[in-house]
């Protein structure tokens, strides 16, 4: 959802100068805010999914290690097949 709202943000508070291309036509582009309030969305939005992928990464490690451990008792199984096998491979 964070992405959503930062992009929606972003885009209503942007602003736009008309331009005449040769080859588009009559078409806007938008003029490039860097203001400490559009730096600080930037800053919310990247944190937010790096927090997001780190918690996703780190239950998805908790979990793989209960399983690799009860797993162990029953067959010989290493970690490494444990990590790809629930996932972790999305994040290398």
């Amino acid at each position: 959802m964070s992405p959503f709202v930062s992009h929606l943000t972003l885009r209503t508070i942007s602003k736009y100068n008309p331009v005449v291309d040769p080859i588009f036509g009559r078409t806007c582009i938008p003029k490039a805010l860097f203001t400490a309030r559009t730096i600080g969305i930037h800053v919310y939005h990247r944190v937010s999914l790096v927090l997001a992928d780190t918690t996703v990464l780190v239950l998805t490690w908790m979990k793989t290690f209960r399983h690799w451990r009860e797993a162990r008792r029953i067959i010989r199984a290493s970690l490494a097949t444990c990590l790809l096998r629930d996932g972790t491979i999305y994040f290398m």
